[in-house]
C-alpha cells in the first residue's frame, strides 16, 4: 500500500541514500579486514535497500524501523572504530609518538571523516524515529 511521506520519510530516506557514497568512499579508501569489509559492504546494502523502499513509501513502518536500527548499529559500530581499540579500528588512541606525522595524520583524517558519517547516520535515526513517531500519533501504524 502506497502512503503519503511525510518530511521526516523523505530526510530520513534521503540521508541514508546520500550516505552510501560516504561509506563507499571509507571502504575503499581505508585499510579493513576480510570480516569488517563484508560487513560494512552488507550493512551499505540493506541501508540502500531500506531507503529506497522508504521513498517508494511501500513497505509502512517496517522499513523506517529497519532503517533506524541500522543506523543506531552505524554510529554505534562507527563510535568504536574511531575510539581506536585494539583490532577494531582506525582511531586516534592508536597513534604514535615516533615522529611518523603521515601516519598520525591519516589516523586524523580518518576520525574526521568517520566522525561525519556518524552525523549523517545519527540524522538519519532521528528522522525514522520522527516519522515513525509522526504515523503512530496519525494511526498509520
Amino acid at each position: 500500500m502506497l502512503q503519503r511521506l511525510s518530511l521526516w520519510d523523505r530526510a530520513a530516506g534521503a540521508l541514508a541514500l546520500a550516505a552510501l557514497p560516504l561509506h563507499v568512499w571509507m571502504l575503499v579508501a581505508h585499510a579493513h579486514g576480510l570480516l569488517l569489509g563484508a560487513a560494512i559492504g552488507a550493512m551499505v546494502l540493506a541501508c540502500t535497500v531500506c531507503g529506497v523502499h522508504v521513498l517508494r513509501g511501500t513497505s509502512g513502518c517496517r522499513a523506517l524501523q529497519q532503517l533506524q536500527a541500522m543506523a543506531v548499529l552505524m554510529v554505534l559500530a562507527h563510535a568504536v572504530m574511531t575510539a581506536g581499540l585494539p583490532g577494531v579500528g582506525l582511531g586516534g588512541g592508536g597513534h604514535d609518538h615516533a615522529g611518523r606525522g603521515a601516519v598520525v595524520g591519516n589516523a586524523l583524517a580518518a576520525d574526521g571523516a568517520m566522525l561525519m558519517i556518524m552525523g549523517v547516520e545519527l540524522a538519519v535515526a532521528m528522522c525514522a524515529g520522527l516519522a515513525l513517531s509522526r504515523r503512530r500519533r496519525l494511526g498509520l501504524g
